[in-house]
């Protein structure tokens, strides 16, 4: 069986992971977290949100390590301002992903990359994607072996 093409691998390490828990579906809840972010100079590499039932959901993101301590303190004041249930962390998270032109019309990019991972040992925390990339958060020691594996797994240029 041919490996599917893929244009490279992106790779970003030093990274901390920060998620909100329960937050009430406002219709502004990101806004309003992105936005304090923002303001105060922390950037965000990776942001995921998903519903968790009973009209919450879990807004989910990435940041330079760096970062952690002054966006947890931030969190905790959304939190309250929110009506959040809980603010969690991973301190030490990288991501890894691909990148490629035809992916919406490539069925099963995705399932080949989280089937590498997996059998790479690689435990995926979060998972982004567009109509281009498809985007995993792992524990920072596990980013070379997955590189190493999506490596094996795709045809890379």
């Amino acid at each position: 069986m041919s490996k599917i093409g893929i244009n490279g691998i992106i790779e970003s390490a030093g990274l901390a992971m920060v998620s909100l828990t329960g937050v009430p579906s406002h219709l502004d809840a990101a806004a309003q977290v992105f936005a304090a972010l923002a303001q105060r100079g922390i950037n965000t590499e990776c942001i995921v949100q998903s519903p968790g039932g009973h009209q919450q959901s879990a807004i989910t993101f990435c940041l330079a390590r760096l970062d952690l301590e002054p966006t947890l303190a931030l969190a905790e004041t959304l939190r309250a301002r929110l009506g959040a249930a809980a603010v969690q962390h991973v301190p030490r998270v990288a991501m890894v992903g691909i990148f490629g032109p035809d992916f919406r019309e490539t069925p099963g990019v995705a399932a080949t990359m989280f089937r590498t991972l997996t059998a790479a040992g690689v435990a995926i925390l979060a998972i982004s994607t567009s109509i281009s990339t498809v985007s995993c958060v792992v524990a920072a020691d596990q980013l070379g072996a997955a590189v190493a594996a999506i490596e094996e797994a795709f045809e890379l240029p």
